[in-house]
């Protein structure tokens, strides 16, 4: 088995107990430090090493190691993003609930799948068995993952969509997913910037994330219309109860 990047779902609300489960598995919060890898912390911008790298500021790494597992585990959940390590395999998960296992190792690809909050992907049609190449150098790897988050995202978001029910949460999550993810500028170097964009015309990512743009201004649009309608209707009604009421006052008044 060829390793490679393998995306699959954890519901959103179970990210920690999920990283508890990474923890007893004997991965680790993977420690980047500015020195060592600067070369990382310098390529890109600040925002994105705030929520893909934030151990870049972690101080008490000792401390936070010594930590029990079902302490650490909501210490992670409360980042955008999380990178663990085992050997030779990485696991890194946003907080999105979408999670991506490179490895080669199908018996490992099998224990991080398993899991009682693990969502289908069929359902956002991407198949169990797809996966992804993984990148020669750590700055093409993780810009990938970032082209390859959003992609896996939004699909999800637009199989909410589907649901009436999910809309508010899709709205709300679609806005937050907007302002930390997809607006988010993540290099000045312009080669770099040259390989995103093949990588998300390779996703599709600005089709679909028109798409679920437009049908929610359509969903909006169309809420409007039935909440005028709605007092619209209130106001009809109310005007023929006042015409009822004044007639029958009137009829008295002439009796």
């Amino acid at each position: 088995m060829e390793k490679r990047i393998y995306p699959y779902l954890i519901k959103s609300k179970s990210m920690a107990g999920y990283y508890e489960l990474l923890f007893d598995e004997g991965f680790e919060l993977k420690i980047f430090d500015k020195k060592k890898d600067k070369k990382l912390y310098d390529f890109f911008l600040p925002t994105v090493n705030n929520y893909m790298f934030w151990t870049f500021n972690l101080t008490d790494i000792k401390g936070f190691n010594q930590m029990q597992n079902d302490l650490k585990a909501p210490v992670c959940s409360d980042y955008d993003c999380n990178i663990f390590v085992k050997g030779e395999d990485e696991v890194i998960c946003f907080r999105t609930g979408v999670c991506l296992a490179l490895t080669e190792d199908p018996h490992v690809l099998e224990k991080l799948k398993t899991y009682e909050a693990r969502q289908d992907m069929a359902d956002i049609n991407i198949r169990d068995t797809d996966s992804y190449p993984i990148l020669d150098n750590d700055i093409d790897k993780y810009m990938y993952i970032i082209q390859l988050h959003k992609m896996i995202y939004l699909n999800k978001l637009l199989h909410y969509m589907k649901k009436e029910s999910m809309l508010d949460k899709a709205r709300n999550s679609f806005v937050e997913f907007t302002t930390k993810f997809y607006d988010v500028k993540i290099t000045d170097d312009k080669e770099a910037e040259n390989k995103l964009k093949r990588w998300a015309d390779d996703f599709e990512i600005e089709d679909k994330y028109l798409k679920a743009d437009n049908q929610f201004d359509l969903i909006y649009k169309n809420s409007r219309i039935n909440d005028y309608k709605a007092k619209q209707n209130l106001l009809i009604g109310a005007s023929v109860v006042l015409l009822i009421v004044s007639i029958v006052l009137l009829a008295l008044h002439i009796n």
